[in-house]
């Protein structure tokens, strides 16, 4: 390796996020620094998407560049993905050597949950996706989560950075879309005028029977963050093969590169909720269900089924499903709607898994 030009610290990394992999200023620093390694946009390897530089103690996480413009509310990124979280490793972490500059904002590793109180004010929330607990702060521009080490290995494993969202720095786009009009409609025929006209009124283009005839609807995903699904009327407690419209989902910005859903959710939620807002905002009769990074609640109307999908990662509502009751009981839904759970279950495990 040739002599580095540029020091490899935290200013230099941290420069990355929300830049993309074609960015020739960006490249040209970091090459200076002796840092060559990007993702391959023809790679689509579970983990391709993240850089480790185990020598030098950081690691890297990219995503695609049209989600993370339309997350963040930015434009110009260049190339197909942009870093979107650099994390900063204790040495012996997930095979690393450790991060030996200086930290920003005066941290370090031997930092207490109280010593970080000091510096941020109490934590944002902790959880432990994959058993150890995270907690996170917002700071600055930034999202601060810091990997707390099991009893009796030091104090903390990592640090993670990324950019805050347009969620957490209160700039979503709001718009008068209404799900209750939607919600309505669930059970009708997919031919049906006035459900046509609601759709086209939703996602603002024109819309046929046909293109909400299919198990799942997802055309419309990233134009507006909707996506609908159809059921035949059999399954719907009617009779025949007639598809009928059977529920709709709204997503948040930046999910699988969604502009995102601008309009209202039920009970008063908004994409920014964790899930303690969303508990407090729910009926108490709503139930709650865990994955390792994910979760979501479930209630149930007269003739609704209402799931809030939520990230513990990122500490927010990633997509809302309104369904009718006749999918329920829930368990049913991850095999009725199978994209579904993809799409709202999928969160970026890779680099919380490191012991």
């Amino acid at each position: 390796m040739s002599h580095s030009t540029h020091p490899i610290d935290a200013q230099l990394v941290m420069s990355a996020l929300g830049r993309g992999i074609q960015d020739k200023d960006l490249l040209q620093r970091f090459a200076q620094a002796g840092l060559f390694n990007w993702p391959d946009s023809d790679d689509d390897r579970e983990g391709a998407t993240v850089e480790e530089y185990w020598r030098y103690g950081f690691t890297l996480e990219f995503d695609d560049a049209q989600a993370q413009e339309r997350l963040l509310g930015i434009s110009g990124i260049q190339g197909p993905f942009a870093a979107s979280a650099i994390l900063f490793y204790n040495a012996g972490v997930g095979g690393h050597a450790g991060w030996q500059q200086t930290l920003p904002y005066g941290l370090s590793f031997g930092m207490s949950p109280a010593d970080l109180e000091r510096a941020f004010g109490p934590p944002r929330a902790t959880r432990a996706p994959y058993g150890l607990p995270v907690s996170q702060f917002l700071v600055d521009a930034y999202v601060l989560d810091v990997c707390y080490a099991p009893e009796g290995q030091g104090n903390i494993d990592f640090f993670s950075f990324r950019l805050q969202n347009i969620y957490e720095k209160g700039e979503a786009p709001v718009s008068d879309r209404d799900w209750k009009l939607l919600a309505r409609m669930i059970g009708k025929p997919v031919t049906d005028t006035t459900l046509l006209q609601l759709v086209e009124a939703s996602v603002g283009a024109p819309v046929t029977a046909s293109d909400l005839s299919s198990h799942e609807n997802t055309q419309f995903h990233r134009q507006c963050g909707l996506s609908f699904y159809a059921l035949p009327a059999a399954e719907l407690g009617g009779a025949g093969k007639q598809k009928c419209f059977a529920g709709f989902k709204m997503s948040r910005a930046g999910l699988y590169g969604s502009k995102g859903y601008s309009g209202a959710l039920p009970f008063g939620l908004v994409f920014a909720d964790g899930p303690d807002a969303v508990r407090e905002k729910m009926p108490a009769t709503a139930k709650q269900g865990g994955f390792e990074a994910s979760g979501r609640f479930t209630f149930r109307t007269d003739s609704l089924l209402i799931h809030v999908h939520y990230s513990l990662i990122s500490w927010q509502i990633i997509a809302v499903t309104v369904f009718h009751l006749a999918t329920d009981p829930s368990e049913q839904v991850g095999t009725l709607f199978p994209s579904l759970y993809k799409d709202c279950c999928r969160m970026p495990a890779v680099r919380w898994r490191w012991r």
